[in-house]
């Protein structure tokens, strides 16, 4: 498992491009700040055939900007999980602070 820090959503969209999760690494995590206002679009697309992903997005539970058991225990805030090789999707509009996106295999 990896963790990314992808900074502050802003007006220029954050991409993460040629990204991989499979046999080898089955889990990783990014972590973004978004201020008041702004909306978090999570995508994830041209998943492989016969791989199936699944995004999650979580709050930063204890406010110590870093991923650890309580943002876990905590629970997902959204979540997309479909079938397959479909593309997953979340659309959030919160308050500021930290979130950690889980995506996984």
């Amino acid at each position: 498992m990896a963790i990314y820090d992808l900074g502050t959503v802003g007006v220029t969209p954050i991409s993460v491009d040629n990204y991989y999760v499979g046999a080898r690494d089955r889990e990783d995590i990014f972590k973004v700040r978004i201020e008041n206002g702004r909306a978090l679009n999570l995508n994830l697309h041209n998943i492989t055939s016969g791989q199936n992903a699944t995004l999650q997005l979580y709050r930063d539970a204890n406010g110590n900007g870093v991923w650890d058991q309580a943002d876990q225990s905590a629970g997902p805030i959204a979540s997309s999980g479909r079938p397959g090789s479909s593309d997953e999707a979340i659309n959030y509009r919160g308050s500021a602070g930290t979130y950690f996106v889980r995506v996984y295999n």
